[in-house]
C-alpha cells in the first residue's frame, strides 16, 4: 500500500503529461531518491547483460536501471542519468538516445505494455516503441523516462538561463518563428516561474545558440490561437523588442498548442493572481 500511495504521489508531480509540458517546481534534491523507490519495486533482472552496459555507459553517466524487453526481440533497454540504451544479446547492434532529446513517451493504445517514445533528431522525429515484460513495468519506466528528463532539463536550464534565487525551470516548447523573409527558425520558448525566454536553437530541443530575449510573464496582455492552424499570438503591454507588441509562434502540432496555451495561463495566474485573457483567432 505505501508504494502505491507514493506511485499516486510521483504521478501527480510528474502530472502524467507528455515531458515537453510537465510542470515541475525545484524538486531536483528529491528526485534520486524517488527513483531509487521507484526502481526497486521492479522484479531484478537475470544480470545477462551486466557486463556489456558496464562497456558501453559513458564514464560521467550512471546507471539507473535495465530491463530485458519482450520487443525487440533479445534486447535489453538501459537508462542513465543521460541516455537511453538498447542493447541486443549478440551485440551485433547498439542504439542509443541522449534523454534531453526526449520529446514525448506514451503507452500504445492497443498494448499497454508497450511505450511509445519520440527523439528529436534534427527538425523531425525518430520514432521507437518497446514491449515491457508487463504493463506494471511499463507504468513504472513511463514515470522514470519523465522524471530523469525533467532532470535533465531542469538542470542544464538553472545552470546556464535561469540565474534568480527563486526562479525555477517549469517547461519549454520547440516552436517555429517565420521570419519577415518567410524563412522558418527553429525556437524553444522556456518558461520560469516569473517569465519565459525565446531562445535561437542549434538543434531542438535544447541545444541554444542564443537567448534573444525574456520577458516577465506579468508583461503579456493576450495570447490568441487558431482553431484551424498552430500559430499561436503573443500580445504584451509594454513594448519589449524594437517596437513590437506583438510576437508569432507556430507550434509542432494542435496538442502542443493546446498545452503551451495551457502553461502560458497557469504561469500567468502564478505571477498575477489573475486569469490571462484567450483569443480565438
Amino acid at each position: 500500500y505505501l508504494f502505491f500511495y507514493f506511485l499516486f504521489m510521483l504521478q501527480a508531480a510528474v502530472q502524467q503529461v507528455r515531458p515537453v509540458s510537465a510542470r515541475l517546481l525545484n524538486l531536483r534534491t528529491s528526485s534520486k531518491m524517488e527513483i531509487e523507490a521507484v526502481k526497486g519495486t521492479l522484479p531484478v533482472n537475470d544480470g545477462v547483460f551486466q557486463l556489456k552496459f558496464k562497456d558501453i555507459i559513458g564514464k560521467d553517466e550512471e546507471k539507473i536501471l535495465h530491463t530485458i524487453l519482450e520487443s525487440p526481440a533479445s534486447s535489453a533497454l538501459c537508462l542513465t542519468n543521460q541516455t537511453i540504451y538498447l542493447v541486443f544479446a549478440d551485440q551485433t547492434e547498439i542504439k542509443s538516445w541522449k534523454i534531453k532529446k526526449l520529446y514525448n513517451v506514451e503507452k500504445v493504445a492497443t498494448n499497454k505494455s508497450t511505450l511509445s517514445l519520440s527523439f528529436f533528431q534534427g527538425s523531425k522525429f525518430d520514432n521507437q516503441l518497446f514491449q515491457f515484460p508487463s504493463e506494471y513495468t511499463a507504468d513504472v519506466w513511463e514515470i522514470l523516462f519523465q522524471k530523469c528528463f525533467l532532470d535533465v532539463i531542469q538542470f542544464e536550464m538553472e545552470e546556464k538561463y535561469i540565474k534568480e534565487k527563486d526562479d525555477f525551470y517549469q517547461c519549454h516548447f520547440p516552436v517555429w518563428k517565420v521570419n519577415r523573409k518567410g524563412v522558418q527558425q527553429e525556437r524553444t520558448l522556456i518558461f520560469s516561474t516569473t517569465g519565459f525566454f525565446n531562445a535561437e536553437c542549434k538543434s531542438w530541443p535544447i541545444e541554444i545558440k542564443e537567448i534573444k530575449w525574456f520577458m516577465k510573464i506579468s508583461e503579456v496582455k493576450s495570447i490568441g490561437w487558431s482553431k484551424d492552424q498552430t500559430e499561436i499570438v503573443i500580445k504584451v503591454n509594454t513594448t519589449h523588442q524594437k517596437s513590437k507588441n506583438e510576437y508569432r509562434f507556430h507550434c509542432l502540432d494542435h496538442r502542443q498548442k493546446k498545452e503551451l496555451v495551457k502553461e502560458f495561463k497557469r504561469i500567468y495566474f502564478l505571477n498575477t493572481k489573475a486569469e490571462l485573457k484567450e483569443l480565438v483567432l
